[in-house]
């Protein structure tokens, strides 16, 4: 399908202030964007609701005079032969890695572009993203139609849009929250599964550092010490993930106390190394969901509705709290929800 087409799709859909489509996604992170992609590519109409201003949800960065930080995750698998060939698409950026956890060494691949290169890879042509609506934040659902039979969202700027199916793939404390403010009749079983998976926060300091050669042998420090997650080599820029444990404790602190707190920890890990660590220029960034906790089995999630409620359109949910919390486990997600999605549809005679 061209991309013109798709286009004039997608301006000939908006009714109003309604926009109509085949399939709604919340999130344009991995998962949303390997959804997207899956549903393009099966001819179907697609509608991606970012409450940011860009794609990439945990692979986002920052970006600096000559040098650019992840701030999530920090590296990635290729494991899966989808992903791989994403992460072959732009194969002079990628950059093979190793790490020791647990006295295991463990190879991972970055990208000196970011992570997020990756995301703007799964975009379905160049950086087009006609389709993507951002700064658009979700903030009810209902069903509409005659026979109840297609959601409705608004976004918290009052624009409302429509479709036979809707996948929600933000992390899912967010998803639970909306379900419950929009007063879905979802079973207490589902609610409960949902309910069962929590995160844990990850306070990021982001520095100017000097790190010595031999602490270098690995780009990637994990768990370094009780107080710290990982110390992580950036091109000069040095990334400090604090545990689950201190990032809980400091979360609500002032920044200032957050970021001398977190400097003194990594001097300490390092020193602990037998070599020390020179800082220069200092910076926050709170992820608030960072690793989840008690992730589900299953790749995806077909929410399902007491039946009093009558008939309901499908509702998926996808992400990492599925099957395997990273950023491969959330691509292959997205395309498991993607398959089940177009299934859905076959099955209800509308593809």
């Amino acid at each position: 399908m061209g991309q013109d087409f798709l286009v004039q799709q997608l301006e000939n859909s908006v009714v109003g202030s309604v926009f109509k489509t085949d399939v709604i996604i919340v999130g344009a992170g991995v998962t949303g964007l390997a959804l997207r992609r899956s549903l393009l590519s099966a001819g179907l109409k697609t509608c991606v609701l970012e409450k940011s201003r860009g794609v990439g949800g945990r692979m986002s960065v920052r970006r600096g005079e000559g040098w650019v930080a992840d701030l999530g995750a920090q590296f990635t698998n290729a494991n899966n032969p989808e992903w791989k060939n994403v992460l072959q698409s732009d194969l002079a950026s990628v950059v093979p890695v190793r790490f020791l956890e647990n006295g295991e060494i463990k190879n991972r691949f970055v990208s000196k572009k970011g992570l997020s290169a990756f995301s703007k890879a799964l975009l379905a042509s160049g950086n087009d993203v006609d389709d993507i609506f951002f700064s658009h934040r979700a903030e009810s659902i209902t069903r509409c139609g005659p026979n109840a039979e297609k959601w409705a969202i608004l976004t918290q700027c009052g624009k409302r849009f429509e479709a036979g199916v809707l996948v929600l793939t933000a992390p899912l404390p967010q998803n639970v929250d909306l379900i419950k403010n929009s007063e879905l009749p979802i079973t207490s079983q589902c609610l409960a599964q949902l309910e069962s998976v929590v995160y844990e926060p990850c306070l990021t300091l982001i520095a100017e550092l000097t790190l010595p050669v031999p602490v270098l042998e690995f780009a990637i420090l994990k768990n370094p010490s009780k107080a710290l997650a990982g110390i992580y080599d950036q091109n000069a820029k040095g990334i400090v993930h604090a545990s689950p444990e201190l990032s809980a404790e400091l979360w609500n602190e002032p920044e200032s106390t957050i970021l001398s707190r977190l400097e003194k920890e990594t001097e300490a890990a390092v020193i602990a190394l037998g070599q020390k660590v020179t800082f220069k220029k200092l910076a926050l960034h709170k992820w608030k969901f960072s690793q989840p906790v008690g992730v589900l089995k299953e790749p995806f999630l077909r929410v399902e509705f007491e039946k009093s409620s009558g008939p309901n359109a499908p509702l998926f949910l996808a992400g990492d709290s599925f099957q395997r919390p990273s950023v491969e486990g959330a691509f292959c997600s997205g395309l498991a929800a993607g398959e089940a999605v177009i299934a859905s549809l076959i099955s209800m005679g509308l593809l």
